[in-house]
């Protein structure tokens, strides 16, 4: 059993297990059934979470406060969640409320916590879902609502392995070779996406209290394909949106320096990465991986009921069947 900063109990797997994300080795004060563990070589941990003091980012907005502390840190605070601090892209600081479960704890670690040491880490974190396809990370972006985890879903039904949901980490820093590297291989599904799957919900896999969202290890009657464990090279970005019409539905394809601007309206947590003083690290990225990288507005029009359908066009493209 593990203890808050403030002393209220804080329950935990005793031991807990180091685990693997993006490569990077973690050690963690709380267990993350999220990540696979890490099963590579002994060395010591590239990011630790630890409980500690973070003092709270006071204001009188509800939901999510946020600071840049100074070079290299960044805290934030979610009400009756607790406060995070992440400094240097490589220590997480956790200081919870009292009583709060550990779901809801998770939930923004592995976001904006999560998306915020990508940044420090000079990486890019698209708000996006990402599948491998035929040897290469396809990328699924979008509004919050557009999507993106129900076609990954989807695309994982058959039999495509996830390599990411919510957060795409890209990896630019090479010329020519834009990478995605194995980030968080679970899915969060709202229940008439579930329900659409025809898959049984478990009310303890709900994301956060009073939110008819789950998450989704299996689907259906099949174990999920295992993720990559090694970074693959970016093949394709799509932007889902809905068409206005039945005639717009399909792929429109992205070309020039409008790539680039679609990547940076796609950054996750863009805002707070801009206010760390990391604009040319981002513009950077999104110029590098734009000109590298095909991108295409994907537009769906109706209801859940074309996922599938969707998922193989998505599949048969990248494939070359289609």
């Amino acid at each position: 059993m593990a203890r808050s900063s403030e002393g209220g109990p804080f329950p935990t797997a005793d031991p807990v297990a180091d685990r693997a994300l993006c490569g990077w080795r973690v050690r963690s004060v709380i267990d993350l059934p999220e990540l696979p563990l890490w099963t590579r070589d002994d060395r010591l941990p590239d990011v630790t979470i630890a409980f500690g003091r973070v003092t709270p980012v006071e204001s009188a907005s509800p939901g999510m406060n946020w600071h840049v502390v100074g070079e290299g840190r960044f805290r934030f605070t979610v009400a009756s969640v607790g406060s995070y601090r992440i400094s240097r892209g490589r220590v997480i600081t956790i200081d919870p409320q009292a009583g709060v479960v550990a779901s809801a704890v998770r939930q923004y670690l592995l976001g904006t916590a999560f998306g915020v040491l990508c940044h420090q880490r000079g990486l890019l974190p698209l708000h996006a879902s990402c599948v491998a396809i035929n040897g290469r990370a396809v990328a699924i972006a979008g509004a919050s609502g557009a999507g993106k985890s129900s076609l990954a879903a989807a695309l994982v039904r058959l039999g495509y392995p996830l390599l990411g949901d919510d957060v795409c980490v890209i990896d630019a820093s090479e010329i020519n070779a834009p990478h995605v590297l194995p980030a968080i291989p679970r899915l969060k599904l709202w229940r008439d996406v579930l329900d659409t799957f025809g898959l049984i919900v478990d009310p303890a896999a709900r994301i956060l209290e009073g939110i008819d969202k789950y998450q989704a290890q299996a689907l259906a009657d099949r174990p999920p394909p295992p993720p990559p464990q090694v970074p693959l090279p970016l093949g394709v970005v799509y932007y889902l949106d809905q068409a206005e019409s039945p005639d717009d539905e399909g792929f429109h394809a992205i070309r020039g320096a409008e790539r680039a601007a679609a990547l940076a309206g796609a950054v996750y947590r863009r805002k707070m990465g801009l206010a760390m003083g990391l604009l040319p690290q981002i513009f950077t990225a999104t110029m590098t991986v734009g000109a590298l990288v095909p991108g295409h507005r994907l537009l769906r029009h109706g209801d859940l009921s074309g996922l599938d359908a969707l998922a193989r066009s998505v599949a048969a493209r990248q494939e070359g069947r289609g």
